[in-house]
């Protein structure tokens, strides 16, 4: 049991994770370090709900959890998922099994289950996401896992993959994991 390891598992958009996921933090973490969160505003984009969650629930959790998995609530763990905590990375995201061709280098990042190290977040100053558009905001240039991976590569820290996650291909904003 990883009792250093926050959990911050995203309900949103529907209120609620999964029962494969609570079973799997259940098995795996301290309850008592592990909170969902739903947003503030349900109409703030998403990376205001990564940005928010991170400021107003993990940093502001006990300092002895020097770790903190985010997940969203399209994901079902594996036991390969807990690969992320053997990482040696400021930052680790978990593989999983769709476009292979995203986790073609070892720093390939999309978040929706990763680790980061209290430290690391420290040192990163806010925003932690955001979304990269075109000069008259009508497309997206890229998605905040990538911005955001690309900050932290600049200010020096460690950033990669491991492991392995189912990932529903309906997404968070849609919905998704509806089975499980």
């Amino acid at each position: 049991m990883l009792s250093h390891v926050g959990v911050i598992a995203f309900s949103y958009p529907k209120g609620y994770v999964t029962f494969r996921q609570m079973r799997w933090v259940l098995e795996n973490f301290d309850i008592d370090n592990c909170r969902t969160y739903f947003g503030e505003n349900r109409r703030a984009e998403l990376v205001c709900h990564r940005n928010s969650a991170i400021k107003n629930v993990a940093l502001l959790m006990p300092k002895h959890i020097t770790e903190f998995l985010f997940m969203d609530r399209d994901v079902t763990p594996t036991e390969r998922s807990m690969e992320i905590f053997d990482a040696d990375f400021d930052f680790v995201s978990c593989r999983d099994q769709f476009k292979e061709n995203k986790w073609a280098t070892k720093s390939a990042f999309h978040n929706h289950l990763w680790r980061a190290k209290r430290e690391a977040l420290l040192d990163t100053p806010p925003p932690w996401f955001d979304m990269p558009r075109s000069r008259d905001g009508t497309i997206n240039l890229n998605c905040e896992c990538k911005w955001f991976r690309d900050k932290v590569v600049t200010l020096g820290m460690t950033i990669g993959n491991a492991g392995m996650c189912h990932h529903d291909s309906t997404g968070l904003w849609c919905g998704g994991n509806e089975d499980a």
